[in-house]
Formats: structure tokens, sequence, C-alpha cells
């Protein structure tokens, strides 16, 4: 009988924690559709404060950090993007550090080395590099890890020609992100992940100059989420002014 009790705590207790998890998760879809930066923002700090968290709740949490630090860097908002940074190298130095999951730690850690370069420029072949160097490894550890591809996306798209940075490549790996998040999209449903990389898609397409292409990206963004404001309402009519200015 004791035996019994102690066994319904547990699921009692592991389910409260999935449904806490869960409502983060959809807490930062809305964000993410809204474009509300300050819930999403209060979701992490709130996250923050959860002691003793399990593995899963580590790496979602680490996703969202690494969500609101690319928004601060992006709006410059560097003295927060740095704090959040740091904590984040800190979670993911633990994870590496209890060999937990290491292809994904490596892809996170590949992100933040790129997000060291945007915060320190000068330093940008130290960061670079050691940024390829994770990728390259999270890929390598797993082949089906779409969040190191999406990386790999993201070193092509922002590294200089001059360099050796790629746009097309990028629209390759993101493309490669796409397709594996897809393939899983039960887990994936109302992940802002899935919207960001097909933004990032249509935004390489815009960079290329194939405003068609990306418009089409755009378009399918919006019978996924019709009320996605940040293409609904910024990037899309962007789009539309370039191709009829012919540009």
């Amino acid at each position: 009988m004791e035996r019994k009790i102690y066994l319904l705590i547990i699921f009692y207790l592991f389910s409260i924690s999935i449904q806490a998890q869960t409502q983060y998760k959809q807490k930062i879809y809305d964000s993410y559709l809204k474009g509300d930066m300050t819930s999403w923002k209060a979701t992490v700090d709130q996250m923050l404060q959860v002691k003793n968290a399990n593995t899963d709740f580590k790496f979602e949490l680490l996703n969202y950090l690494y969500g609101y630090i690319g928004w601060c860097i992006g709006n410059e908002r560097k003295p927060e993007a740095r704090k959040y940074l740091d904590i984040a190298e800190n979670m993911a130095s633990e994870l590496e550090k209890n060999k937990v999951n290491l292809s994904l730690v490596n892809a996170y850690q590949g992100a933040f080395n790129g997000y060291n370069i945007a915060l320190n420029p000068i330093k940008v072949i130290f960061f670079g590099s050691r940024s390829i160097k994770h990728v390259e490894k999270a890929i390598s550890l797993n082949k089906n890890n779409y969040f190191g591809y999406l990386q790999m996306g993201n070193i092509e798209f922002y590294k200089p020609p001059r360099f050796g940075g790629d746009k097309y490549k990028a629209i390759n790996f993101y493309g490669q992100a796409n397709k594996l998040i897809e393939n899983d999209y039960f887990k994936h449903k109302n992940d802002w992940n899935y919207l960001s990389i097909l933004v990032s898609i249509a935004k390489s397409y815009t960079a290329l100059g194939k405003l068609q292409e990306a418009k089409k990206y755009y378009e399918n963004i919006l019978k996924i989420e019709p009320n996605f404001t940040w293409v609904k309402n910024k990037l899309l009519p962007e789009l539309n002014k370039q191709i009829k200015n012919g540009k």
C-alpha cells in the first residue's frame, strides 16, 4: 500500500512538472507571435528561479535564453545580452560537465560563441573558429540535431562573403533544420524555433535578391500562424515594397 502511494506521488509530481513546462512553452510561443519580449523575459526570469530543475527543463530554458539574447543583441541592448549570455554559457558548461546530450550542448555553445562575436567584434576570429568547431561537433554527434543545422545556417548567413559566408549554403542548412523539425512536428508544435527557421530561410532569399521565393515563405508562415505580428506587420510588407519598387 505504501509503495502504491509513493508511486502515485511520483506520478503526480511528474505530471505537474510536464504541465509546467508545457505552459512555459506556450507562453514563449505566444510572446514570439505577438513580439512581446517583455513577457518572454518574464518567463525566462521565472524559470531561472526554479530549483533542482531536471535536464529537459534546463535545455528548454537554454533555448529561451538563446532567443532572448539574440533579440537583445538585435535591439542594441548589449549589457542585458551580456548578463543573460553569461547565465546561458554557465548552464551549457554545467550540462557539458555532466555529459548530457553533448550534441545539443555543442550546438548551443556554437550559438553562444556567435553571440560573443556580436558583443566583442574584435575577437571575431577567436569566437568564430570556436563557434564552427562546436557546431560541426554537434552535427557529427547527432545527424538529426536540427538545432545544429540551424546554427550552421546562421554561421553561413552572418559570415561575411570575403571569409567564406554563403547565403545559398545557409538556405541549405536551414532547409535541413526545417526538414528535421517537421519530421517530429508533434514534438515541436507551437515551437517558436520552427517559425524562426522559416523566417531565416525567407531572409536568406531576400538577401540573395530572390524576393518571390522569400514572399512564398512569408505567406506560408502566415498560413500557419495568421497573427504572427513580425511577419504580418513588418517583414512581408517591407518585402512587398521591395518587390513593388523593383529592388
